[in-house]
Order: C-alpha cells, then sequence, then structure tokens
C-alpha cells in the first residue's frame, strides 16, 4: 500500500496537468489558438480529403473490388475505380506513403468493410511486402483482421 501511495504522488503533478487540459474551456482556447494557422488548414484539408471516400491507386495495379483489403487508411472494400488521375499535389500532401512508388494514380471510390465481410476474408499468411506497401493496398495478416474485426464489431454495436 505505501509503494503505491508514493507511486500517486509521484505521478500526481502528470494527472493534474492533464485534468486541466482536458478542462472545456481549456480546450476551446486550444481551438480558438489553432484557428487560421496552417496547421488548422492543413487539418481541414485532410478531414475533407478522407470525407470523399476516395483512395489513389496505381493504375496498372487495380485492387479486386467487392473485397476487404487493407491499406494505409485500414481495411476497405474498393467499390469502383473512377479513373481519373490523381494530382501530384493532393497525393504527396494527403497520402505520404505514395513518395516511393512510380506510376500514375487513379481514384478509386471505397467504403469501410462490415463485421460479416470480415469474418469471411482469409489472411495473408505473410505480412505485405515493401512492393505492396507502395502500391497502398495488400491482402490482410491475420492480427491486422483481428484489429479491423473488433473496431468494426464496435461500430456495429454503436
Amino acid at each position: 500500500p505505501y509503494r503505491s501511495l508514493e507511486e500517486l504522488r509521484r505521478r500526481w503533478p502528470a494527472i493534474e496537468e492533464a485534468a486541466r487540459r482536458a478542462e472545456p474551456v481549456e480546450r476551446k482556447r486550444r481551438r480558438d489558438e489553432l484557428k487560421g494557422s496552417a496547421e488548422h488548414h492543413a487539418l481541414r484539408a485532410k478531414s475533407r480529403e478522407r470525407q470523399r471516400h476516395r483512395y489513389p491507386v496505381l493504375a496498372d495495379q487495380l485492387p479486386p473490388g467487392d473485397r476487404p483489403l487493407m491499406s494505409h487508411a485500414g481495411a476497405l472494400v474498393f467499390t469502383e475505380v473512377t479513373g481519373e488521375l490523381v494530382d501530384e499535389e493532393s497525393l504527396h500532401q494527403h497520402y505520404l506513403w505514395s513518395a516511393g512508388a512510380t506510376g500514375d494514380f487513379v481514384w478509386a471510390s471505397w467504403r469501410r468493410p462490415g463485421h460479416d465481410e470480415l469474418v469471411r476474408t482469409w489472411p495473408a499468411r505473410q505480412p505485405a511486402s515493401g512492393a505492396e506497401l507502395a502500391r497502398g493496398w495488400w491482402q490482410p495478416t491475420i492480427e491486422e483482421l483481428r484489429d479491423a474485426r473488433r473496431k468494426a464489431r464496435s461500430l456495429e454495436r454503436a
């Protein structure tokens, strides 16, 4: 019991600081300070891009449709490849993983897979290679599937 009290006393300043930062007034002040800054514009641009439900894929290596795959954005099901070329600015601004890839990228529409789809998905035997990571999508491993299933189950319950 005495050791735990000493540990609590040692950590108490960090707990107080975290509680102070979590106060609604303090959070609002930080949000107001952030408005108008370059970081705020970058966060808003990233949010807008995520809401478009599009993902760049290499034009010569298109993902299979209607099947859960892993990507740098998590588990996705690609529904349609539009064929519209991705402009270099948005590619390098929002999709940092694409820096090492060569080739033309096109936009693909996506949706999040449901829990039942993830349960029916067969896992890959080996982790994704460097080439698969560079192209942006790969067959999920069992660990990635377990994590995606847990998240999907939580979302379905909510």
